[in-house]
Order: structure tokens, then C-alpha cells, then sequence
């Protein structure tokens, strides 16, 4: 898709992932700090904790492929996630530590990168086969726009036709924006 980086160059697109979970994290932090609605809190806690196992998978598979240690080589923002209290009902279920993979026909070596021991926690890493509680079973098929009208360009014209009419404008526009 258009939101997709890719280089061609392995490497290159998990560094660039990498950084962009990296600058993602510090605006959801930055988010959560500006924030005192409980809702806004805790999605963001949710995101913060989400986006630091991305964050981690990034860096893991880097790792696996080039022996680098991003965290070493680069100043990461050190995101606290276990002292924000919106965060702690994730952590508490282990969400910190778990990588979907939505259903077993994906991803099927993801294991191979994702796995060890969280740097943080010493905790062990999972990839999991399922989908998170709260995730539909399966893709919905598409709908046509059901919140926004979906006029003809034919439509249009007789709607704006009629409004000009009604408002005792010619029939067809001057074209004429201002004098002078």
C-alpha cells in the first residue's frame, strides 16, 4: 500500500520501521502527557504498550540479521511504560510481551526473530497465533460509503442547479468572482 516503506533493501526497511515505532511512541507519550480524560489515557497506554513490542521486533530482527544491538547504537527514549498506570492492565496480561500473528497461516517464521527474553523484564517473548480478545474473527467485506453520501456527479449538478434556482441566480454561473 502507499504507507508502506519499502527499499527493496531488507535491512534498510526494518531500520526505517524501527525508528518510526521509535518517534510513534515518543508522540503517544507525548499525547498521554498532554491528556487528563481517563478514555484518551487509556488508549494511549494501550498504544504505548502495543507499539513498544513493535518496537522490539524491529530491533530483534535487525539484530538477528546484522548482530547489531539498536538499543546500544542509538539513543532510543527509554519509555517507562511499567510506571504510567494506564499501562500497568496491559503489562499485567503480558501484552507487553506477545506478538500476533492473527491466525497460524501468518507469519510463519516470525518466531525464528520474535523470541528470548524481554530486555526490560527478563520476561519470555511469545508469539501468538490467535488474534487478541476484542478482534473481528475475520475481514468484513466492503461497504459502500455508509456515513457519507454517495452522490452520482450528475447529482450533483441537478442538486446545485436547484439551489441555484431557489436562490434566483442564472441558470448557469458567470464565472465572475469579483470586479476589480
Amino acid at each position: 500500500g502507499d504507507f508502506v516503506f519499502s527499499s527493496g533493501d531488507l535491512v534498510e526497511d526494518l531500520t526505517h520501521n524501527y525508528f518510526l515505532e521509535t518517534g510513534a511512541r515518543s508522540g503517544k507519550l507525548r499525547v498521554y502527557e498532554t491528556v487528563d480524560h481517563p478514555a484518551a489515557r487509556a488508549l494511549t497506554g494501550y498504544l504505548l504498550v502495543r507499539g513498544g513490542v513493535h518496537q522490539l521486533a524491529y530491533a530483534r530482527a535487525l539484530e538477528r540479521l546484522t548482530g547489531a544491538d539498536l538499543a546500544k547504537l542509538f539513543p532510543t527514549p527509554r519509555i517507562a511504560t511499567e510506571k504510567i498506570p494506564e499501562c500497568k492492565p496491559y503489562i499485567d496480561r503480558g501484552e507487553h510481551l506477545k506478538l500476533y500473528r492473527f491466525s497460524p497461516e501468518d507469519y510463519l517464521e516470525l518466531a525464528a526473530v520474535f523470541n528470548g527474553t524481554h530486555p526490560e523484564t527478563g520476561e519470555k517473548l511469545q508469539v501468538v497465533d490467535e488474534a487478541p480478545a476484542g478482534v473481528p474473527a475475520n475481514d468484513l467485506p466492503a461497504q459502500r460509503p455508509v456515513f457519507a453520501p454517495d452522490y452520482a456527479p450528475d447529482e450533483i449538478a441537478e442538486i446545485a442547479a436547484k439551489l441555484r434556482q431557489s436562490a434566483g441566480l442564472p441558470r448557469e454561473p458567470s464565472g465572475v468572482v469579483a470586479n476589480g
